[in-house]
């Protein structure tokens, strides 16, 4: 019985996995595109994703290129989380640096 279960979820688990492969190929193909544009276009892409959203596309349409957008407009600054000590929470220096 047990082995009947987990053929169960592994098949619910292929179809996310290749649902997910899906998103990440559509996001990939837009990244040229997304490349030439600036900080104002980007902001514009917003805009137009934002209306076509409420002329009643779906948020799962919408995904790729609201994540390309959104890459994008990070990939010049990423923010990262700063580094932290799970022992005590303090942050720490990054490898190589010192206080």
């Amino acid at each position: 019985m047990a082995s009947l279960i987990e053929k169960l979820l592994r098949t619910g688990d292929k179809k996310t996995l290749r649902q997910l492969r899906n998103y990440a190929d559509s996001i990939n193909a837009l990244e040229s595109s997304f490349k030439t544009f600036t900080d104002a276009e980007l902001r514009e892409e917003t805009d137009r994703l934002r209306a076509r959203h409420l002329d009643g596309e779906t948020l799962e349409d919408l995904l790729p290129e609201a994540f390309a957008a959104v890459r994008e407009a990070s990939s010049p600054n990423p923010r990262h989380a700063p580094l932290r000590c799970p022992a005590d929470g303090r942050r720490r220096p990054p490898p190589g640096q010192h206080r």
